[in-house]
């Protein structure tokens, strides 16, 4: 739902969605696409924060951003 929100892009939901995910369960892979969501919203400095924790959060933050990109393309 929210990937496809995002997709959609109301940023603003799928920024919601995410933070509530990462609060409740951390990942790199949510941390990444909340950063996306936020980019395109127009809210750099807190995306690139994000993108920094994203590497604090796996030990192959690319991995991570391969499966984010397949994720994003993959929306229908």
């Amino acid at each position: 739902m929210v990937l496809i929100a995002q997709h959609r892009e109301d940023f603003p939901g799928a920024i919601r969605w995410y933070t509530q995910a990462m609060m409740t369960q951390p990942s790199a892979i949510k941390c990444l696409l909340l950063a996306e969501a936020m980019e395109k919203n127009g809210q750099l400095e807190e995306s690139k924060g994000l993108y920094g924790e994203a590497k604090n959060l796996t030990a192959d933050v690319n991995a991570a951003q391969r499966i984010v990109y397949q994720l994003l393309t993959t929306v229908d």
